[in-house]
């Protein structure tokens, strides 16, 4: 076991360096949208979400909660929380109020990059959530206060130095669907 690992290192910014146009992530939509993605594309938008993110005080050890589909902003949320040295928390977007609720209640979540799907359940229960200081959103979905992903990596610098963290360092919090 290494003394220091990061994984946005380790599974991206060292493709990025190494083999930039090769493809680390293709979506392809029912609806017939296809789209690719290279290392040097998903490490630019991850630094630029984490030089966001410390921007406005997030750092290591944070709770930063990601629930939405199969996306590229998805992937970015959780190698820049893995690059500052926050926590990532995946959450379903299937959950309901009670279930998210409780979730970001209970990992103590600063951050909420939330997926249109769970918009609802976000606002009815955020003035509930004392942890919760900033929701960054997939797109422009009407969520009072938050910014969207777009606007968030706008202008942001292409590289963001990755944290050293320890092996013992928290990474992920993962919440099982709570039917067992």
């Amino acid at each position: 076991v290494p003394e220091t690992f990061n994984i946005a290192a380790y599974a991206c910014e060292r493709w990025a360096e190494s083999e930039p146009d090769r493809v680390a992530l293709s979506l392809d939509r029912p609806d017939g949208d296809a789209r690719s993605y290279t290392f040097r594309e998903v490490d630019r938008k991850a630094s630029k979400f984490a030089a966001y993110l410390a921007a406005e005080g997030v750092g290591a050890g944070d709770r930063i909660a990601i629930n939405g589909t199969q996306c590229v902003e998805s992937l970015a949320g959780h190698l820049a929380a893995f690059k500052l040295g926050a926590v990532s928390v995946p959450l379903t977007v299937l959950l309901g109020s009670d279930g998210l609720e409780y979730r970001l209640s209970d990992c103590e979540a600063s951050v909420f990059l939330v997926d249109e799907a769970a918009v609802d359940a976000l606002r009815s229960v955020r003035e509930r959530v004392d942890s919760l200081e900033l929701v960054v959103t997939y797109g422009d979905f009407g969520v009072d206060g938050a910014v969207t992903f777009a606007e968030a990596i706008d202008g942001r610098p292409d590289r963001f130095d990755s944290e050293d963290t320890a092996a013992d360092d928290e990474a992920f919090i993962i919440y099982t669907s709570g039917t067992t």
